[in-house]
């Protein structure tokens, strides 16, 4: 685990977005070794891995094989975010 994670700039606002929208939400940015950002309980118990990036953020070199055999999902923004929970609270109904 590293002691200063590096996140993005708009990492805590997605998190919070997530939470605000009653998703609970462990932070994972800590990990290390490509493991993406967020873990994400969604509307139909459906959990999904979150990678936070910025509108112009790129995978590192980690990122790339992890996300190559795990299904992450990228999140860019918090209308992003929102589309992600509201897409799961349609298909779990």
């Amino acid at each position: 685990m590293r002691k200063h994670p590096r996140v993005d700039a708009n990492h805590a606002d997605i998190r919070q977005a997530f939470r605000d929208l009653r998703c609970p939400v462990l932070d994972l940015a800590a990990v290390g070794g490509g493991c993406p950002d967020l873990a994400v309980l969604l509307p139909g118990a459906r959990v999904v891995l979150v990678e936070v990036k910025t509108p112009d953020g790129t995978l590192t070199e980690a990122q790339g094989p992890f996300h190559a055999v795990w299904p992450v999902v990228v999140v860019r923004s918090v209308d992003e975010a929102i589309r992600l929970v509201q897409q799961a609270a349609r298909s779990s109904v």
